[in-house]
């Protein structure tokens, strides 16, 4: 075989006129080459012949692998697809999941354990951001703020976010484990059921209320003890906001928090002074602070009309004389 290819080789550089010094190096070049072309070829044929036995057990795992990755039936999640709540305010996310009947025991004593993952997630070794099992901690970044009904009806998984931050924008993934184990990412049809959680910029205004009301806001009567009271946006526990006042009055300002009739919270300052004249075109602002001092914030102003109620009188009395003396 090496006598063939040194003749072949020969014949090659006399018929192309290369000296022999070359020769040899460029036989080996040649034959490495040749060698490598001849690999290529086998790599192309089928998996089995090119790697054997331990080729085709890849290949089996990898087809398993893949088959554990769809969706099997019984499985739904009833969740929005996407749920927007402003920096520093607070969210309700209704969820609910199914799974097959035969999951089900007579066991009183069995539960299912709901965990929410950001997504992507590593299920088992990254850190969940909501949990139902007292034994699992959750990420320092949500704990507290992010929260699972304590005793749910069957199925319930819906998430209650408050306070929420800039860093809360994202995926998130519903794990539950009990009787079973899954991962509820999408449904047989390929239909996404992840979260997503939007986190703009807070613009929400605090809301302003005035008692008694003249008219048109900011209108009071001078000389009249009035009482403004000031709502922070948003109606879900989490921490209180800090409400703060600015305008013509002394700082008699008192915080309130009243638990309203569907289980949220409202969170409000209420603010009494009596106007004079003098207070006629200035302003009453409130801003309301999340997380202060470096929290998302907020603020409304009401310019004030006083109106003088003496003068209102004269002013009837003498067109009254006029018109009928």
């Amino acid at each position: 075989m090496q006598g063939r290819r040194a003749r072949h080789w020969d014949l090659l550089c006399r018929t192309r006129g290369l000296s022999q010094l070359d020769g040899p190096a460029m036989g080996r070049s040649l034959s490495q080459q040749h060698d490598a072309g001849e690999w290529e070829l086998l790599t192309q044929g089928p998996l089995w012949r090119a790697g054997g036995p331990a080729t085709l057990r890849v290949l089996i795992l990898a087809l398993l692998w893949r088959g554990s990755l769809a969706q099997l039936p019984g499985f739904t999640l009833t969740v929005p697809q996407s749920v927007s709540v402003q920096e520093g305010l607070c969210v309700l996310v209704p969820c609910n999941f199914t799974y097959p009947a035969s999951y089900d025991t007579d066991n009183p004593s069995a539960q299912l354990y709901r965990y929410w993952y950001k997504d992507p997630a590593n299920v088992g070794s990254d850190p969940l951001v909501a949990s139902s099992d007292p034994h699992r901690g959750v990420s320092q970044e949500t704990q507290g703020r992010f929260r699972l009904a304590e005793n749910p009806v069957r199925g319930d998984c819906s998430l209650q976010i408050s306070d929420a931050r800039r860093t809360d924008a994202g995926r998130y993934l519903l794990r539950v484990e009990g009787k079973f184990s899954y991962n509820y990412r999408s449904s047989t049809d390929g239909t996404d059921l992840t979260l997503t959680i939007l986190v703009p910029g807070l613009t929400e205004e605090p809301e302003i209320q005035i008692s008694p009301a003249w008219g048109l806001p900011g209108t009071l009567l001078a000389g009249q003890p009035v009482t403004v009271t000031c709502t922070a946006p948003g109606r879900c526990s989490g921490p209180r906001p800090q409400v703060t006042w600015m305008g013509p009055f002394s700082d008699t300002a008192r915080n309130i928090s009243a638990q309203l009739a569907n289980g949220t919270w409202a969170h409000s300052s209420t603010l009494s002074f009596t106007p004079g004249p003098r207070d006629h075109g200035k302003e009453l602002i409130c801003t309301v602070t999340y997380r202060p001092p470096q929290g998302p914030s907020i603020h409304r102003t009401i310019r004030l009309h006083i109106i003088s109620l003496e003068r209102t009188l004269q002013i009837t009395v003498s067109r009254a004389n006029r018109s009928n003396p």
